[in-house]
């Protein structure tokens, strides 16, 4: 959004884009990219043509995939500046023998027990797997969880293995299964989140919530920061929030940002 209030024009590629439409900020959203040309000055997307490409909104849909260094004949060629891959991270730990056992699954990493244990050998913890959340107060509660169940007074936090195995099997089958997760989600959790600090604040407090720990606030404070994003993408980061206590808070809003990139409030 912040290279649109400066560039002549900015395509964005994603899967769930069929034909050139114009979003946000004049960004034209286009189908994935097949391939990029060898001279790097011209990239073909999937499922339009090169005219559609360079227009951006009102074409129909071609019906044939460009194959590399193809184009039709009426192209008008463009010079990219930059291509940036914002294809989002893998996991991987090259530092683990396969021997451990711990195995990555597309975007999963399993097995795990509460997204954090490895179910044969528990003391090998995983903090930080979970995405599409508020991430440091999920993190907090992982993190005393598991310096909680690390520690002698804390071993009885944690099942033996086949319970372990059993929980984490029925987790997969409400992802996918009644929740029809694709299994490269398998570590989001989106408004899951709630309920999964809850229980691992819960366990490792002794049954009750941490002093300092307003899951309801917390929540309040996600949602709105949430909708502040769809609202204005550049500037919601500027938001100035300020806990009260009970779900409730104040917030400073900053200035929303025109798509000329001038601010307006």
């Amino acid at each position: 959004l912040e290279i649109a209030t400066k560039a002549k024009k900015v395509y964005r590629a994603q899967k769930d884009i069929t034909r050139p439409t114009e979003g946000e900020r004049g960004i034209i959203k286009m189908p994935p990219i097949t391939s990029v040309h060898p001279d790097g000055k011209r990239v073909f997307f999937g499922g339009v043509n090169n005219d559609e490409a360079r227009e951006g909104i009102n074409s129909s849909p071609s019906s044939s995939k460009l194959q590399e260094g193809s184009s039709s004949s009426s192209e008008e060629e463009e010079e990219l500046d930059a291509i940036v891959f914002c294809t989002g991270y893998d996991y991987r730990f090259p530092f683990l023998d396969e021997d451990v056992g711990v195995r990555v699954e597309g975007r999963a990493v399993t097995p795990l027990y509460r997204h954090m244990y490895y179910t044969k050998e528990p003391s090998l913890v995983f903090i930080g797997l979970p995405w599409k959340v508020a991430p440091f107060p999920l993190f907090d509660c992982q993190t005393r969880h598991a310096a909680k169940a690390l520690t002698t007074a804390g071993a009885m936090l944690l099942p033996d293995e086949k319970t372990m195995e059993e929980e984490r099997l029925g987790d997969e089958k409400r992802r996918f299964e009644e929740l029809k997760l694709p299994h490269r989600y398998y570590h989001q959790f989106g408004d899951m989140q709630w309920e999964y600090n809850q229980q691992l604040a819960q366990e490792a407090n002794g049954g009750s919530l941490f002093q300092d720990y307003d899951i309801d606030t917390m929540r309040s404070i996600y949602k709105d920061a949430g909708d502040s994003r769809r609202a204005d993408a550049q500037s919601y980061r500027d938001n100035n929030y300020t806990a009260l206590g009970g779900g409730k808070f104040d917030v400073v809003r900053a200035a929303r940002v025109a798509a000329n990139g001038a601010t307006r409030k």
